[in-house]
């Protein structure tokens, strides 16, 4: 399915990088989400965990209002090893069989991530879609975007 700002977000249930089970769900009674999908190897993996998921673009992230998520193709294992790996301050949620990129529509038809973004509001609704999205900027949109819904 492809999404577009104002359709609810699918929710799902996954396991971050310590195990923890994390469901979207819950992250909204708190703040707005940025969901990062990366795909699990090389230079667009890297710089886009390392926009959303390092202390500088999490804390801007937080700040606004946004808990960032970053969610990898690959076992809890492999999540934790992709965390320690970028230095990342977020959760980092292990998205083994590609269910969840599947449902955002992340997963092309070669079976691989394409990096993606979605910012969800407290509603539980999908208010920005970043397709393909510039690591250089993408925290600075997604606060933009946070702040304007805060009015």
């Amino acid at each position: 399915m492809e999404y577009v700002p104002g359709d609810p977000a699918p929710h799902f249930n996954l396991r971050d990088q310590d195990g923890r089970p994390i469901l979207l769900f819950d992250l909204f009674e708190k703040a707005c989400v940025l969901i990062a999908f990366v795909p699990e190897r090389g230079a667009a993996a890297a710089a886009l965990a390392a926009a959303v998921g390092r202390t500088g673009g999490a804390a801007k992230l937080r700040s606004a209002g946004a808990e960032p998520l970053v969610v990898v193709p690959a076992g809890a294992g492999e999540a934790k090893a992709f965390a320690a790996a970028h230095e990342l301050d977020v959760s980092v949620l292990a998205d083994d069989d590609r269910s969840v990129s599947r449902e955002f529509g992340v997963v092309s038809p070669a079976g691989d991530v394409s990096p993606a973004a979605f910012l969800v509001d407290r509603a539980g609704n999908i208010q920005a879609v970043y397709k393909a999205p510039d690591p250089a900027r993408l925290c600075d949109e997604a606060v933009a975007a946070v702040r304007a819904l805060s009015g």
